[in-house]
């Protein structure tokens, strides 16, 4: 008989945390959902940076020739 009253009490506690585990889930899965939004505002301003790049870089001028020997300093 010990014995199953102690299992009901194991019960009864589990039951009573039940809603701060179930709170503690939304939480997380909301923390979840707002680093998947932001995750994705970076990738789609990593593409439009790309875009730019792609377009500003054909229109640089050639960098200057350093000139001087292979390993050396300009003369």
């Amino acid at each position: 008989m010990e014995d199953i009253e102690r299992i009901r009490d194991r019960l009864d506690n589990i039951e009573s945390i039940r809603p701060i585990v179930s709170a503690l889930k939304t939480i997380a899965a909301s923390g979840w959902r707002m680093a998947l939004k932001r995750l994705e505002a970076a990738q789609s301003y990593v593409r439009q940076v790309e875009e730019l790049i792609s377009v500003v870089i054909p229109h640089l001028p050639s960098p200057p020739s350093l000139g001087g020997e292979a390993g050396g300093a300009p003369s």
